[in-house]
């Protein structure tokens, strides 16, 4: 199973820039220990909360930021 996950991982590195995968694999992380909590009824404390938080807010402001260069990255490369 192990091999198989880093198959797909390495078929994803193609696929996608190593920025985004790297961001997508910590996305990941982040949804599993949500849905640890979720599930086990397990207890965050306030520092797992926060550390949560500051993750999922970077993983929203660098999907922004990306996409807000985008268009500027394409105009920048016709110059």
């Amino acid at each position: 199973m192990f091999q198989l996950y880093y198959e797909c991982a390495f078929l994803a590195l193609d696929a996608v820039s190593p920025v985004t995968h790297s961001i997508g694999n910590n996305l990941k992380r982040i949804v599993i220990v949500i849905t640890s909590v979720i599930i086990f009824n397990q207890k965050m404390s306030t520092q797992s909360m926060i550390g949560s938080s500051i993750a999922i807010g970077g993983v929203l402001l660098y999907g922004q930021v990306k996409e807000a260069y985008k268009g500027k990255g394409k105009a920048a490369a016709k110059k």
